[in-house]
């Protein structure tokens, strides 16, 4: 997570003098304790998910212990199953909203306290939190639409190889009965999903790095 983080920041500081080096993106270990900055905001996030992963497995359990309340030891009526339900559903939405808000709102932690740090500005530690929360008012909506935006691509991408994949098994492997063949077709499928994943997960960074250089 910290190399990754510093990649981004070596990647911001490299975007904007047009001369990226791969050394830049160890850059966090270059300034001071910014590399143990970025390991504490990384899991003070991890908390915050696990927070929130508790609470929405709660809410799920929620829902299940209503459709089988007597595996569960519970004797209970029609109208207390709904309840529970209702419940349920209520809470899960409840964790999912609280959860975008304050993902988005703390979506540049690790930018905005390098950004400033390498400017020179003599900072808190936990300033990060309160620049990226003020940077990100107003601009939820826009950063969800890039994410949402991102995720399809990925989805329509990936869908498409492993319908490539299952066509391509059915014909040469099924119809055809040359499985060597089929096999060797689908470990280049799984080769070229490999590096398509590692383009994707490249470039999303970079499109996150472009939209924090928009909004700051």
């Amino acid at each position: 997570m910290v190399l990754f983080e510093s990649a981004a920041m070596g990647y911001l500081t490299g975007d904007e003098t047009e001369t990226f080096k791969f050394e830049d993106a160890f850059v966090a270990f270059k300034q001071g304790n910014t590399w143990l900055v970025a390991a504490l905001y990384a899991a003070f996030m991890d908390l915050i998910s696990f927070i929130f992963g508790a609470l929405f497995v709660a809410a799920v359990g929620v829902i299940s212990a209503s459709f089988v309340p007597q595996a569960f030891g519970f004797n209970t009526t029609t109208a207390q199953i709904i309840a529970l339900i209702i419940v349920g559903i209520v809470i899960l939405a409840l964790v999912g909203i609280a959860w975008i808000f304050v993902a988005t709102g703390l979506a540049f932690i690790y930018l905005t306290y390098f950004d400033a740090k390498r400017k020179g500005q003599e900072l808190h530690l936990m300033a990060g939190f309160s620049k990226s929360w003020n940077l990100m008012n107003g601009k939820r909506w826009d950063l969800i639409g890039l994410k949402l935006l991102t995720l399809i691509i990925a989805v329509v991408t990936f869908a498409i190889i492993a319908v490539v994949g299952a066509l391509l098994w059915w014909i040469f492997a099924s119809m055809l009965t040359w499985t060597v063949f089929a096999i060797v077709l689908e470990a280049v499928l799984a080769v070229l999903a490999v590096a398509i994943s590692i383009f994707y997960t490249v470039w999303f960074a970079m499109a996150n790095i472009k939209f924090y250089e928009e909004i700051k």
